[in-house]
């Protein structure tokens, strides 16, 4: 599993949380969304960010990191 936050430009309605399953939306202080939860591997982080390329939604950031699957930890890096 791994944790995924993606931030977007501008606020984006909750009612959206239909198209991002388990992601949740929050909105910023600055005015933009924040989408965030876990996702199962690098497959799966494709077909959310080729989602919000084909709504129209404006990329600002994506940052991802291997949790450990069982427990939703992050895994120790050797």
């Amino acid at each position: 599993m791994e944790q995924v936050d993606i931030l977007l430009r501008g606020h984006i309605d909750n009612s959206w949380s239909d198209w991002f399953g388990e992601i949740a939306i929050d909105h910023t202080d600055e005015g933009n969304t924040l989408l965030h939860g876990l996702i199962r591997d690098q497959a799966a982080l494709n077909g959310l960010l080729s989602q919000i390329f084909h709504l129209g939604f404006q990329l600002v950031s994506v940052t991802s990191e291997r949790t450990n699957s069982t427990s939703g930890e992050k895994e120790d890096e050797m």
